[in-house]
């Protein structure tokens, strides 16, 4: 039996709440970084992007369920956001990667889920740092 979207996206977020315990703010309802003030940051939000469908009979359908964890980071001190935003990026990914390397199977709910993807924004020129982790997360 397949998981619900519901279910697989309320365990990633568990897991990567429980990971980021700098975030001041976070949520499974994005907000923009705009809307999130300097003081509330650092901010992690989950965004579900979508899912593809794989159906090939006789097996069963199986399913890459995608999302994307946003960070924001607000410093305004000459090392810029990047070292904070950096070290939070690097505890989102490594919370989804179990003991010798293996991608986390979010307790039985999928077959992996793994960082596919991270891009960043701002940091570099000014005081707000932005990361988006990829994530996805495939269906037995």
């Amino acid at each position: 039996m397949t998981n619900s979207h519901e279910q697989i996206y309320a365990a990633l977020f568990a897991r990567l709440s429980g990971a980021l315990t700098a975030a001041v703010t976070s949520g499974r309802r994005v907000r923009s970084w705009e809307e999130v003030g300097p003081e509330a940051q650092p901010a992690f939000f989950l965004e579900q992007l979508g899912a593809t469908l794989e159906n090939t009979p006789p097996g069963p359908s199986r399913q890459t369920v995608r999302a994307s964890a946003l960070l924001y980071v607000h410093a305004d001190t000459p090392g810029g956001p990047m070292p904070l935003l950096n070290s939070l990026v690097a505890v989102a990914t490594g919370s989804l990667i179990e003991a010798r390397g293996i991608p986390t199977t979010l307790d039985g709910l999928v077959a992996s889920a793994r960082p596919t993807e991270i891009a960043y924004g701002g940091g570099n020129v000014g005081a707000q740092g932005i990361a988006s982790i990829t994530i996805e997360l495939r269906t037995a």
